[in-house]
């Protein structure tokens, strides 16, 4: 298996972000990276499209299905590597805003703190809106489909509890997170070895991640070192449909389901 990761656009799993909301009229900036290894449904993936360049010349109807199912893989679960920027402002003690920009999508999240006691135990719960932009460089491992364009819109729903320390020294949390993924992708499949012929391809549909997170961050009062880990069950409903001239369309239906592990670490600074 290539163990190498890629940037591509992918469910966004991971905050960065303690359970306890930011005090009012304050700024927290976050720098992070995010990975999602090539092992469960991505490493699944990675192992169908490496298959999938393995095809004959001139291809059969039944190797064309083969890699749209290939192309549907990336689309749902790609192994991938992103960053993140973060401006997250605290409106009040209880409600914070946040805008956020990686190098395949941007976004925002509103976050309400609903539990707040006096020993340092927070919940909060948030909705964020998420815009995918950037596709998963699948020609880097197939000479047999190529990426053209791919638009993702995603909303999640995380629910925190957590701890924070009364000089904000440590906190750590955890929860569970559900996020709704729309996608429509567009990439071309060449037909034969000289890609003289070339079949237009489509994947679009939804999928639903079930999942959780846990995360800690050390440091303060102004800036610390947090690490998180999500852990997610994918759900896809995915169509492709690959056209060529002359030729009825050949549809493949992608369901398959897995889990998705997603580590991420960073910096947050407070000012």
């Amino acid at each position: 298996m290539t163990g190498a990761l890629a940037c591509g656009c992918a469910a966004s799993l991971t905050d960065l972000q303690p359970a306890k909301t930011v005090p009012a009229h304050h700024l927290d900036v976050t720098v992070s990276v995010q990975g999602t290894p090539p092992s469960g449904l991505p490493g699944r993936t990675l192992d169908d499209v490496e298959r999938a360049d393995a095809v004959t010349d001139p291809l059969s109807d039944a190797e064309i299905r083969q890699l749209a199912e290939a192309a549907s893989g990336v689309v749902v679960a790609p192994p991938s590597v992103d960053a993140l920027f973060a401006l997250t402002y605290g409106v009040t003690d209880r409600f914070e805003l946040r805008a956020r920009a990686g190098l395949t999508n941007f976004g925002g999240t509103a976050r309400v703190l609903f539990l707040r006691t006096a020993v340092g135990v927070y919940g909060s719960i948030g909705v964020t809106g998420l815009f995918g932009f950037a596709s998963f460089p699948i020609e880097r491992y197939t000479d047999r489909v190529h990426a053209r364009r791919e638009r993702r819109n995603e909303i999640a729903l995380p629910l925190l509890f957590g701890y924070s320390s009364a000089h904000a020294h440590a906190h750590v949390w955890a929860g569970p997170k559900l996020a709704f993924t729309h996608f429509d992708s567009r990439f071309d499949v060449c037909l034969d070895v000289l890609c003289s012929r070339k079949g237009k391809g489509r994947v679009s549909g939804w999928a639903r991640y079930y999942g959780g997170q846990i995360g800690a961050a050390v440091g303060g009062p102004r800036v610390w070192f947090a690490l998180e880990m999500s852990l997610s069950r994918v759900h896809p409903t995915t169509t492709a449909r690959v056209t060529q001239t002359g030729d009825a369309p050949i549809m493949v239906r992608y369901e398959r389901k897995g889990r998705v592990f997603v580590p991420a670490l960073g910096i947050i600074t407070r000012f």
